[in-house]
């Protein structure tokens, strides 16, 4: 019994001469992308270097520790990211603390100018993680309540708009105005107030709290007891307490 065995042809050199005009074109083709490849690899390989390079520039010299021992850039940015960026509860957390300190009533020396900016600053980082704080009006009546030393007359009158505002109209009372109209008044107020030895102008940037004769100055409700509108039960009933 006879066994044939199948063999594939012989490989044979091929040259460059031993081509049709279709196929020389071909080749060429090819060779122009392999080598544009190249050039495309050579690039990208040398600004990872760099990048790699301007990385470990920017950390500083006791943090460079995070950077060694990474096959690629994205090694290094991943391990310098779970060492110093925050966690999504610890940046929330941040931002809500940032938020109420900054719309504390301003202490007694404290430059108005800035604390409406960092004020601001506060609550676009709130907002941008859609904390409850400054959802619908609550700004609104956390920035009256911190600046009713400073005036209590723009406090109180902005008190009587919001409470006037329901839920589904509270869009359309945007926090930075009423910021940026307190603002306009305090220069106004400070361009026009020549201060005076011994007395502050009718409306300093400094924090009063207190009438002319130095008592505690007494705010007077419609309902007749003595407190802001918005801590009345009478006019906002989500101050009532339960029962």
């Amino acid at each position: 019994m006879s066994s044939s065995s199948s063999s594939s042809p012989a490989l044979t050199d091929t040259k460059f001469s031993d081509l049709d005009a279709n196929e020389k074109e071909q080749l060429r083709r090819l060779d122009d992308e392999y080598q544009y490849d190249r050039k495309v690899y050579k690039q990208q390989t040398e600004a990872l270097a760099k990048l790699r390079s301007k990385v470990q520039a920017t950390v500083s010299k006791d943090h460079l520790p995070y950077t060694y021992n990474c096959d690629h850039v994205w090694h290094m940015l991943f391990n310098l990211k779970n060492r110093f960026a925050p966690t999504d509860w610890a940046r929330e957390h941040e931002v809500v603390n940032g938020w109420l300190k900054a719309v504390r009533r301003p202490t007694q020396g404290v430059e108005v100018e800035k604390w409406l900016q960092d004020l601001e600053t506060a609550y676009d980082k709130a907002v941008e993680l859609h904390i409850p704080d400054v959802h619908r009006t609550r700004p609104h009546f956390a920035f009256t309540n911190a600046v009713l030393d400073l005036s209590s007359t723009f406090a109180e009158s902005w008190d009587i708009k919001l409470l006037r505002i329901t839920d589904d109209d509270a869009s359309t009372v945007l926090f930075k105005d009423m910021v940026r109209e307190f603002r306009d008044l305090c220069r106004i107020n400070k361009a026009r107030t020549k201060p005076v030895h011994g007395r502050h102008g009718a409306f300093p940037t400094s924090l009063q709290g207190t009438e002319a004769d130095g008592t505690p100055k007494v705010y007077k409700c419609i309902c007749g007891e003595e407190h802001r509108y918005a801590q009345c039960r009478y006019l906002v009933p989500s101050t009532r307490m339960a029962g």
